[in-house]
């Protein structure tokens, strides 16, 4: 999406819980350019994560107790907002 490339990262193996979105750029080597850990920390259990070029937005997908989808949105200013 935009030139960077999103990841959902399991952040270890002994926290299965704990996961983070990488965000790295679309060129060889391939390097990290940020994490965004805040808001994924809400949202427990994420299996899958896919984007939207239109919209400029990422989905993360979770099932746990009950299917949610979030849209993870990017303003002007860098920051990140979250709605389910």
């Amino acid at each position: 999406m935009r030139n960077e490339i999103y990841v959902l990262y399991q952040h270890s193996t002994y926290s299965p819980d704990i996961h983070v979105i990488r965000v790295f750029e679309d060129q060889h080597p391939f390097r990290i350019q940020r994490k965004i850990d805040k808001l994924i920390k809400d949202i427990k259990y994420p299996q899958a994560i896919g984007s939207s070029e239109k919209e400029n937005c990422i989905f993360v997908f979770k099932v746990h107790e009950f299917s949610c989808v979030y849209k993870i949105t990017r303003d002007t200013d860098g920051q990140y907002k979250i709605r389910s």
